[in-house]
């Protein structure tokens, strides 16, 4: 089945991939060229647009572009991708350009990857992205299975949160009940709103070194 084929290659991916990414579109980028050349699959696509009239969205109601999309026969994949860092600069790394390794003094302030911060909001478009995907499995049936894909370097996703107003939101390691919803907080509610997941979901993470910079990784199966 082409959903064993994904949750092959993308460890694959991680096991393999030690360049740093730069940014969410770099990552998305690094691993559809990476399912491309793997030739598991009839199609790759990037940006794959879903009409909001479509899904009948009554949550968020936009339209949908799924990060990645693989196609193998009459199968597909959906696959939603999130890349939230903490501040990286350039004197914590070696950064080679054009074959020579950049380590100018001048030049170790730089930031190369951005300190996104709200961990309240980035988990709540974790959720969103799998709600997303319980939609578009509901309503095509060729959709079996999809994927969610979070990659950080900042531990903090982590960890339990409990007592503040994200607490359902939470992406510790373990089983996460279906019940999205904001606790004392509802100016973020105000364009965040409530929803509730179609079933309950499982985070496992894991551990890789870009660069060798530690970064944590995991991917929620959705099924219906």
């Amino acid at each position: 089945m082409v959903q064993n084929t994904i949750e092959q290659d993308v460890a694959a991916f991680f096991s393999r991939e030690n360049e740093l990414f730069f940014s969410e579109k770099d990552f998305q980028l690094h691993l559809a060229l990476y399912l491309m050349q793997s030739k598991n699959y009839d199609k790759v696509e990037i940006e794959y647009f879903i009409p909001k009239q479509e899904l009948a969205d009554k949550v968020w109601n936009n339209n949908v572009k799924i990060d990645i999309v693989v196609r193998s026969g009459d199968e597909y994949v959906p696959i939603e991708l999130k890349y939230c860092t903490k501040r990286l600069k350039l004197n914590e790394i070696t950064i080679t350009r054009f074959g020579e390794d950049l380590k100018d003094e001048e030049l170790k302030d730089v930031e190369i990857v951005k300190n996104q911060g709200a961990e309240d909001i980035r988990s709540y478009d974790f959720w969103k992205d799998v709600h997303r995907l319980e939609l578009v499995l509901e309503h095509f049936p060729a959709a079996k299975v999809g994927y969610a894909i979070f990659v950080t370097n900042n531990g903090a996703y982590k960890n339990k949160k409990t007592g503040v107003a994200c607490e359902e939101f939470s992406m510790h390691r373990g089983m996460h009940a279906t019940s999205k919803r904001w606790h004392k907080n509802p100016k973020v509610a105000e364009n965040h709103p409530d929803f509730d997941l179609l079933e309950e979901r499982e985070i496992k993470w894991n551990d890789i070194k870009l660069e060798g910079i530690k970064f944590y990784y995991c991917i929620v199966k959705v099924e219906l």
